[in-house]
């Protein structure tokens, strides 16, 4: 409306899908080398929860709420990787505040991780294989008034994503998200349990919508070309 309004010819004026779906393609080889260090950590096999892309408080919630849900699902796992690889030491302090054991993926090599471990991604380029290895992922940024982070790159490993409240610096997405049933986003920290429960209890469910969030990333790639 602004460029016709400048002066373009409106049939000249074009409204193309967001650029940022052009900013994420799965990479095999990097995928089979995050289940690699999952399988190391005793993720394999077992459902985890995935926190993407988390700000300061968030660790602190998905804790809780990870706690919440293990009650009741023993074999859940949960993988945190924080927006910014140096805030890794304050998640650690919060994963041993609520006493539970981690192991950071930067340490992996060349020591060995305690049973059970909440699992710290504390390295930089491999966050989207891992999300190819979650079964429910937290995009992060979006519970601290933050603006959220990207749900693309989730979504085209054909993931049900959950976000906070705050998506705005993805506003047209997240449009598109939930027209197309595509993600779920919360309000706070109960609906964040309620939903991460509801759908690692139903597993159909989840596949359905990562497949629906996956469809929607890639019909709207192409902007670019």
């Amino acid at each position: 409306a602004r460029m016709i309004e400048l002066g373009a010819p409106s049939e000249r004026v074009h409204v193309l899908a967001s650029a940022k779906y052009e900013t994420a393609d799965r990479d095999p080889a990097r995928e089979a080398r995050a289940a690699e260090v999952l399988e190391q950590v005793g993720f394999a096999g077992k459902p985890v929860l995935m926190g993407g892309s988390t700000w300061p408080g968030e660790d602190a919630v998905l804790a809780r709420v990870f706690t919440a849900l293990r009650a009741t699902r023993p074999e859940l796992r949960l993988l945190i990787a924080p927006r910014h690889a140096e805030k890794s030491p304050d998640i650690v302090k919060t994963r041993e505040a609520a006493n539970l054991p981690h192991a950071l993926r930067s340490k992996l090599d060349h020591e060995p991780p305690p049973p059970d471990p909440v699992l710290v991604l504390d390295t930089t380029g491999e966050l989207m294989a891992f999300y190819a290895c979650a079964t429910v992922v937290f995009v992060g940024k979006s519970l601290c008034e933050k603006g959220g982070q990207n749900p693309i790159e989730p979504a085209l490993c054909g993931k049900p994503v959950i976000t906070g409240p705050d998506m705005s610096n993805f506003t047209r997405i997240m449009r598109d998200f939930a027209s197309a049933d595509a993600a779920v986003q919360v309000a706070d920290e109960a609906e964040l349990l309620r939903e991460a429960a509801a759908l690692l209890d139903d597993p159909a469910r989840a596949a359905a919508m990562g497949a629906r969030a996956e469809s929607l990333a890639r019909a709207n790639a192409g902007a670019l070309t």
